[in-house]
């Protein structure tokens, strides 16, 4: 019975892949604004995807290093406007974000409350229910949070992102 269970939800997982792949194709076809692609790309990593919130955020080669924020879909309640987003190479600027800007590896916390890493944003988290977060690209920050509910592993999750995402990182 428990291998059963497995295979469907490896289907599962499957599936929404090939949905976000057939979606991504199609808006890309369409596209024709930046900022459109931008925002469609992280509506169906919600709305397929089954991610809580999805943002893209570009790095700027500003004093501080900062990223902003470029598009965004799913709960929010204020975390994009209030969070300081910095690509620094720094010791206090460790996220999952300035890691992937600065390294160019695709970053993934399943545990965003326990990871020693990401102590700054606790709290933030914690209020938000973001349990686990997913980041890839260097140049185009390509961000998802998921809840309690939602299962998946690195590679399938990686596979996924680059599916949704690759219009915005050869922008």
């Amino acid at each position: 019975m428990r291998q059963s269970q497995n295979i469907e939800d490896e289907l599962k997982r499957i599936n929404r892949a090939l949905r976000l792949l057939s979606t991504s194709n199609q808006m890309l076809l369409r596209a024709h604004d930046e900022s459109v692609l931008l925002y469609d790309v992280c509506q169906i990593s919600t709305e397929i995807g089954g991610y809580s919130l999805s943002w893209v955020g570009y790095k700027e080669l500003d004093d501080e290093q900062s990223v902003r924020p470029a598009a965004h879909c799913g709960y929010n309640d204020g975390f994009l406007s209030a969070a300081k987003m910095l690509w620094a190479d720094e010791e206090q600027v460790v996220s999952a974000m300035s890691t992937v800007i600065r390294t160019g590896t695709t970053q993934l916390r399943h545990d965003i409350l326990n990871d020693p890493r990401l102590t700054t944003w606790y709290e933030d988290a914690r209020s938000r229910n973001y349990l686990r977060c997913h980041h890839s690209s260097r140049w185009v920050s390509e961000c998802a949070y998921a809840g309690p509910k939602f299962k998946a592993d690195s590679q399938m999750l990686d596979f996924e992102f680059q599916l949704s995402c690759c219009s915005s990182i050869s922008s």
